[in-house]
């Protein structure tokens, strides 16, 4: 079963329409410091891949593109958080080079979810869902991700904008 999978998503990798390399930048937070008074980290390095498995042109100008990615980043506390997600994206070409997209991201992932004390930080998966904006010229893109601030389970999760950076190949 293992060779199996290995083997469609070779394939999946090989016969796919874009693979990205993600790389992951800067955050601007709601606010600059969390409850506790830690001020959050706005330069959010790591790396990711990016892989649309299906894409559709729905008129010669615009197209529906589903994706996936993995990525391990540096939080918002300078921890690592690794998550992966699936990408839908309604992609505008405006000509040969250029071309604007609007998109949503979902994503699950493990991270520590309490700022407090090293101490008393745990890994928990978390979930989430961020609208966006890409740019793309040629194999480079600008990508622009929000997210509003939320509470869960009496866990407070502080909002942002998020720029990332990506190039195709």
């Amino acid at each position: 079963m293992k060779k199996l999978f290995l083997f469609l998503l070779f394939c999946s990798i090989l016969f796919s329409s874009e693979n990205r390399i993600l790389i992951h930048g800067l955050t601007s937070h709601f606010h600059s410091k969390d409850s506790s008074g830690y001020k959050y980290n706005s330069f959010n390095y790591g790396l990711g891949f990016e892989h649309t498995n299906y894409s559709k042109k729905n008129n010669r100008n615009t197209q529906f593109v589903l994706g996936y990615s993995i990525n391990l980043i540096s939080d918002s506390y300078k921890n690592p958080f690794f998550f992966g997600g699936i990408l839908t994206e309604l992609r505008y070409k405006i000509n040969s080079n250029y071309s604007i997209a609007s998109s949503v991201y979902t994503y699950i992932g493990y991270k520590k979810t309490d700022s407090l004390s090293s101490s008393t930080f745990k890994y928990e998966p978390i979930i989430g869902a961020t609208p966006g904006l890409r740019f793309y010229f040629k194999n480079f893109s600008i990508n622009y991700n929000f997210s509003p601030s939320i509470t869960v389970n009496n866990t407070f999760f502080e909002g942002f904008h998020y720029l990332s950076f990506s190039y195709s190949f």
